[in-house]
This record gives C-alpha cells, structure tokens and sequence, in this order.
C-alpha cells in the first residue's frame, strides 16, 4: 500500500525524468490534491502534463511502481487554450484543488 505521500514523492520523480522533454506544467488534482478524501489504494492519483507539441511523450504515461490508478493526461499548451474555450471541468478540477510541482506560466495564466 502506499501512502499519498510516497505517491506525490514518486511524482516528483516522473517531473524530473520528464524534464528533459521540456515539460512546462505538472501538477496532481482531484482527490489526491485536496488529501481530505484521498483513499490509498482505492482513490486515483490524477496528474496533468503540459509540454510542447512533438515533445516525445505518449499520451498517456503510466507509474508502474505505483500501480494502475494513477492516470497522467497530457496536453499541449494550445490543446489546454481549446479546453478552456469549450468549458472543459478539467481546468475547474485544476483550479479548485491541485499541487503544482512545475510551471513556467503556462497553467497559472489559465488558471488566473
């Protein structure tokens, strides 16, 4: 079992390794952000990256040392810009509880 606070260690971790592809935002959300409702092993750990386009990263990143429920959506800048237009809840997920390991501007503009 791990605790939300190895989770969010092992977080720190992926931004680091990810570094190198010219992340631009990292932040957890949902449960995991807000830690009143966190469950271990039953809550999800919810974790946004932003990088630019063509940087190198699949879609959709696992942890397998952590287990299948943590899910990393990544997005482009632009591709957050449309979400925001369209009324997407994900940035209102994001603005209403998250823990922002890294951004250069891009997610706190949006967020603002």
């Amino acid at each position: 079992m791990h605790s939300l606070g190895s989770v969010l260690r092992s977080l720190w971790g992926v931004v680091e390794d990810l570094s190198p592809h010219g992340i631009r935002a990292f932040a957890v959300f949902g449960s995991a952000a807000r830690g009143v409702d966190f469950i271990p092993c039953r809550s999800d750990v919810d974790v946004l990256v932003v990088a630019p386009s063509g940087a190198g990263l699949p879609r959709r990143l696992g942890i397998p040392e952590l287990g299948p429920r943590i899910s990393i959506a990544l997005y482009t800048p632009e591709e957050l810009e449309k979400l925001l237009s369209s009324g997407h809840p994900l940035l209102l997920h994001l603005y209403k509880a998250s823990i922002v390991y890294l951004d250069d501007g891009v997610l706190s503009s949006l967020l603002s």
